[in-house]
């Protein structure tokens, strides 16, 4: 359940603001597109990224392409690189997880909306 709807009570939830809702599902969705789309680029651009930095071993006199690899492999750069993308992943993936999860909390609240109704029917 959202953070933000934690604190809702059950009588609370019989009045349930679905334009509210709404905005908050869809800004959690944009949210992770926004997310999922940077995390993308940078898985994307890794081979660009890594290649600068052979071209840069190889001006610099590496031996061979393997060598500018390989020192290109365990350079700063590369590395900062790969942490950088490997967060956006994972804020990317935090983002659909809230985003799913408001989906969800969102349908349980209609499906006790109109279980409460029934009973409403069925007592009066």
């Amino acid at each position: 359940m959202p953070e933000e709807n934690k604190k809702i009570t059950t009588h609370q939830r019989k009045e349930i603001n679905p334009d509210e809702v709404f905005h908050r599902v869809n800004n959690a969705g944009h949210e992770w597109v926004a997310k999922n789309a940077k995390a993308k680029l940078l898985e994307d651009c890794e081979k660009s990224e890594l290649s600068q930095v052979v071209q840069h071993y190889l001006a610099k006199g590496a031996n061979s392409h393997a060598d500018a690899l390989s020192k290109a492999q365990a350079d700063e750069k590369t590395k900062d690189y790969i942490r950088k993308k490997t967060e956006a992943r994972k804020e990317a993936d935090e983002a659909k997880v809230t985003y799913e999860a408001a989906k969800i909390w969102w349908e349980a609240m209609r499906t006790q909306a109109a279980t409460l109704r029934q009973e409403s029917r069925m007592t009066s």
